[in-house]
């Protein structure tokens, strides 16, 4: 055997295994900023956003939660009670996103919001003596003349580490704007943490 033979037979397999890795593209965890990972892991993947509502008749309705990773918007919140708000206007998305940073001190700049085509939904855990519980909208439905809304609520199994402060989790989602009255479907979980 030849040693421009074998060469080539290198060159070929180490251009192969190349190309497999390039093909699978990046690690999307290599992007993921790592500044505000709360301490619990939940348990499941988060519903992905279905396609757009239909003009009539039930079917899945497009869920886009203000923040992308599977937790909760913010841990801490003017919320020390359960809510559930559904905002169709402008005066009632203000009210509620001041509610979300009572606490802070500072209320940022509130995201713009259509509400000729869209509406925003915040949920409120209430407040819990530790870390580790979490609350997120999980999808909605357009069920016969209902909008069902799933909200989970995440608590910490026993062996998850927790912090000893007090939280008050808020998560907010914006979705197509409908005037069916909302009908909310609870969930609840207890994370797993090995």
């Amino acid at each position: 055997m030849s040693h421009a033979f074998t060469f080539r037979r290198l060159a070929a397999a180490g251009a192969v295994a190349l190309l497999a890795a390039c093909a699978s593209g990046p690690d999307p965890a290599a992007d993921t900023p790592r500044t505000a990972v709360p301490d619990v892991t939940p348990t499941t993947s988060p519903t992905p956003t279905p396609s757009p509502t239909p003009a009539t008749g039930d079917g899945p309705v497009a869920v886009r939660r203000l923040r992308a990773e599977p937790y909760s918007f913010t841990f801490s919140s003017g919320f020390s009670d359960s809510a559930r708000v559904v905002a169709r206007d402008d005066v009632t998305w203000a009210r509620a996103w001041e509610k979300v940073y009572e606490r802070s001190g500072e209320v940022p700049r509130r995201p713009t919001v259509s509400f000729a085509d869209s509406m925003v939904v915040v949920v409120a855990l209430g407040e819990r003596n530790t870390g580790g519980y979490s609350i997120l909208v999980d999808g909605a439905a357009r069920v016969r003349d209902t909008l069902a809304i799933t909200v989970r609520r995440v608590s910490p199994g026993p062996r998850c580490g927790t912090t000893a402060a007090l939280t008050q989790p808020v998560d907010i989602a914006v979705l197509p704007r409908l005037t069916l009255p909302v009908r909310w479907v609870e969930k609840a979980e207890v994370a797993k943490c090995e």
